[in-house]
């Protein structure tokens, strides 16, 4: 029987403290006395679509009371990538070309649905039918975490920059699982509608971006930008809990045991494992793409240096 061992989480948070207080420390650094900038943003995201969470496509034969049927589901590409980011962030110049720059964003995801259908006819009795219809509803929203450097080179109004780093999401996903039966087997109910709402636990999950921008300069202190964006990442939950079973109106939540509302997501398992009903159940563990490229839009606000107070000594 295989072990399972839990994710030690310990050395992430302390990573995330450490690139936060880094970050801080760079653009607390005598910031009353060097020029600083504020960027409020809206990001508009399209998900960049991958394989990860495809449904294989299937035929199979099914004997029930002597009689065959054929069942086939569909295939679908995912990203949770889609959506709206309200971002702020502070750019640092390091050098007269070179920035520090970090950013808060939140990501309003747009809901990805996927549904597959079933439909399975018995023979010699084509009158007997089932049609299923299976629909997941994917809901990701994180506030984001990013540090990058760039480059800027000014051309009279314009300049021109580029910058590359990381980021740092955090964030809660749920799952809505919807199952409408239509059936005409004699002895069962004609329609069934089933929804289960799923909670993932929260974690930091890394990635990384790279944007290229322009910006028209206003003025000293103000200027408008306009940013290409591309976000690499992945997001792996370890826990989900089933937070709500109805079925045709009626909640039946309570009905079920603890391995039908718990979800451990392990790299392997053994089936034995899933025998105990009082504890939580094993799933393969899975990752869902939120990478994504987008437009950005926002304006660029300096605070100019504060000169110190000098006293000079007049020796005339």
């Amino acid at each position: 029987m295989i072990k399972m061992k839990s994710k030690n989480t310990f050395g992430v948070k302390w990573l995330f403290l450490f690139i936060t207080v880094l970050s801080l420390t760079i653009l607390s650094n005598n910031v009353i006395c060097q020029n600083f900038f504020i960027k409020p943003y809206l990001s508009v995201d399209n998900g960049i679509k991958t394989d990860d969470m495809s449904y294989s496509t299937f035929d199979y034969d099914m004997y029930i009371d002597s009689t065959v049927g054929t069942q086939k589901l569909a295939s679908y590409k995912q990203s949770f990538g889609k959506g709206l980011s309200y971002g702020l962030a502070i750019e640092k110049p390091l050098t007269s070309s070179l920035f520090f720059e970090l950013g808060l964003s939140y990501f309003k995801g747009k809901p990805s649905e996927y549904s597959i259908e079933s439909f399975t006819t018995y023979v010699p009795n084509p009158a007997y039918h089932i049609d299923i219809t299976y629909t997941d509803i994917y809901d990701y929203r994180p506030i984001i975490l990013d540090v990058a450097i760039g480059y800027r080179k000014e051309f009279g109004k314009f300049a021109l920059y580029g910058s590359s780093g990381i980021n740092l999401s955090y964030g809660k996903l749920k799952l809505t699982q919807k199952t409408d039966v239509f059936n005409l087997i004699p002895g069962y109910l004609p329609f069934e509608h089933h929804t289960y709402i799923y909670e993932y636990n929260k974690r930091v999950q890394f990635g990384s971006r790279t944007s290229i921008g322009i910006n028209y300069i206003l003025s000293d202190r103000f200027s408008f930008f306009i940013e290409g964006r591309f976000l690499f990442k992945n997001i792996s939950p370890t826990k989900s809990s089933l937070i709500s079973y109805d079925m045709n109106g009626n909640d039946w939540t309570d009905s079920l045991t603890v391995s039908q509302k718990q979800i451990e997501f392990v790299d392997s398992y053994d089936e034995t494992q899933n025998s105990n009903s009082n504890v939580p159940s094993k799933q393969l563990r899975r990752s869902y793409s939120l990478s994504s490229y987008s437009i950005l839009v926002g304006i660029r606000f300096k605070f100019p240096a504060v000169e110190k107070d000098v006293a000079y000594l007049n020796v005339n």
